[in-house]
Protein backbone atom coordinates (compact mmCIF):
# COMPACT_ATOMS: atom_id res chain seq x y z
CA UNK A 1 0.00 0.00 0.00
CA UNK A 2 1.61 3.31 -0.73
CA UNK A 3 2.17 5.72 1.26
CA UNK A 4 -0.14 8.99 2.09
CA UNK A 5 2.35 12.18 0.53
CA UNK A 6 0.97 15.59 2.49
CA UNK A 7 -0.60 16.46 -0.67
CA UNK A 8 -2.84 13.09 -0.80
CA UNK A 9 -3.21 13.60 3.25
CA UNK A 10 -4.90 17.39 2.55
CA UNK A 11 -7.11 15.92 0.16
CA UNK A 12 -8.83 14.39 3.58
CA UNK A 13 -8.60 17.31 5.41
CA UNK A 14 -10.60 20.52 5.40
CA UNK A 15 -8.37 23.26 4.98
CA UNK A 16 -8.85 27.03 5.13
CA UNK A 17 -9.67 28.68 1.94
CA UNK A 18 -7.04 31.37 2.05
CA UNK A 19 -4.73 29.23 3.17
CA UNK A 20 -4.60 25.51 1.40
CA UNK A 21 -1.78 24.31 3.32
CA UNK A 22 -3.38 25.02 6.56
CA UNK A 23 -5.80 23.35 8.36
CA UNK A 24 -9.64 24.72 9.18
CA UNK A 25 -10.72 25.62 12.43
CA UNK A 26 -13.84 26.14 11.79
CA UNK A 27 -16.14 27.91 9.20
CA UNK A 28 -17.42 31.78 8.25
CA UNK A 29 -21.10 31.93 9.76
CA UNK A 30 -21.11 34.62 6.80
CA UNK A 31 -20.47 32.97 3.42
CA UNK A 32 -19.55 29.32 4.99
CA UNK A 33 -15.42 28.85 4.07
CA UNK A 34 -13.41 26.63 5.87
CA UNK A 35 -10.97 28.96 7.80
CA UNK A 36 -7.83 28.71 9.84
CA UNK A 37 -6.69 29.92 13.30
CA UNK A 38 -5.07 33.24 11.70
CA UNK A 39 -8.16 33.92 9.27
CA UNK A 40 -10.56 33.46 12.36
CA UNK A 41 -11.64 36.38 13.76
CA UNK A 42 -14.90 35.32 16.71
CA UNK A 43 -17.04 37.57 17.22
CA UNK A 44 -19.94 36.96 19.77
CA UNK A 45 -19.48 33.27 20.04
CA UNK A 46 -19.42 33.06 16.30
CA UNK A 47 -16.41 32.36 13.42
CA UNK A 48 -15.91 35.03 10.78
CA UNK A 49 -13.66 35.05 8.11
CA UNK A 50 -11.92 38.98 6.92
CA UNK A 51 -13.69 39.05 4.10
CA UNK A 52 -17.24 39.05 6.10
CA UNK A 53 -16.40 40.65 9.30
CA UNK A 54 -15.21 43.55 6.91
CA UNK A 55 -18.39 43.21 5.38
CA UNK A 56 -20.11 43.22 8.47
CA UNK A 57 -18.36 46.45 9.89
CA UNK A 58 -18.95 48.21 6.50
CA UNK A 59 -22.92 47.50 7.16
CA UNK A 60 -22.53 48.86 10.64
CA UNK A 61 -21.09 52.04 9.58
CA UNK A 62 -23.81 52.36 7.21
CA UNK A 63 -26.75 51.92 9.24
CA UNK A 64 -24.85 54.63 12.26
CA UNK A 65 -24.38 56.74 9.47
CA UNK A 66 -27.76 56.89 8.14
CA UNK A 67 -29.13 57.50 11.87
CA UNK A 68 -26.70 60.10 12.47
CA UNK A 69 -28.50 61.65 8.88
CA UNK A 70 -31.83 60.91 10.68
CA UNK A 71 -30.99 62.51 14.18
CA UNK A 72 -29.71 65.98 12.45
CA UNK A 73 -33.43 66.49 11.62
CA UNK A 74 -34.75 65.42 15.00
CA UNK A 75 -36.29 67.87 17.53
CA UNK A 76 -35.21 68.11 21.08
CA UNK A 77 -36.79 67.36 23.89
CA UNK A 78 -35.98 68.10 27.22
CA UNK A 79 -38.66 67.39 30.53
CA UNK A 80 -37.87 70.10 32.87
CA UNK A 81 -39.27 71.16 36.63
CA UNK A 82 -37.88 74.73 36.68
CA UNK A 83 -37.36 77.83 34.84
CA UNK A 84 -35.82 76.63 31.98
CA UNK A 85 -33.41 79.43 31.78
CA UNK A 86 -30.23 77.25 30.80
CA UNK A 87 -32.24 75.98 28.33
CA UNK A 88 -33.70 78.60 26.24
CA UNK A 89 -29.85 79.89 26.68
CA UNK A 90 -28.76 76.64 25.31
CA UNK A 91 -31.58 76.55 22.36
CA UNK A 92 -30.37 79.96 21.57
CA UNK A 93 -26.85 79.42 20.88
CA UNK A 94 -28.02 76.07 18.89
CA UNK A 95 -30.40 76.07 15.74
CA UNK A 96 -32.29 73.02 16.74
CA UNK A 97 -36.07 73.31 17.78
CA UNK A 98 -36.64 72.54 20.66
CA UNK A 99 -39.94 71.21 22.76
CA UNK A 100 -41.04 71.79 26.47
CA UNK A 101 -43.18 69.01 28.36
Amino acid sequence: MPSLTPYRLSLFMLNCYVHNDVEAVGTCVGCGKFICENCNTELKGNNYCKKCIDELFEENQRKMEKLEDKGSNQPMVFMNAGGGEELRALHQQEAMPMVHL
